[in-house]
């Protein structure tokens, strides 16, 4: 995505997205699709890093990805590879 504001609402955008795809989806497909906003997620906050944190979508995206991780710890913990 761009370094800019409007790509990282995109990544936040993709991330939510995707996270609503990996719950409806079964196997394979669905650890393949909880991967995905984990590191949509984790790209967006990178780029937030020194965001005030008090802005809703950059709360939003730190309580969604949060709860991703727990669901991912929950699932077996460490099944899943996301990118640093």
């Amino acid at each position: 995505m761009w370094n800019c504001w409007t790509g990282a609402l995109a990544d936040s955008g993709v991330a939510h997205a995707n996270a609503l795809e990996s719950k409806t989806l079964r196997g394979a497909d669905a650890n393949a699709a909880h991967v995905r906003p984990l590191v949509a997620y984790k790209d967006f906050l990178t780029l937030w890093k020194d965001a005030d944190p008090d802005i809703p979508i950059l709360k939003q995206a730190k309580a969604e990805y949060a709860k991703l991780q727990r669901a991912d710890l929950s699932c077996g913990g460490g099944r899943f590879v996301t990118r640093s």
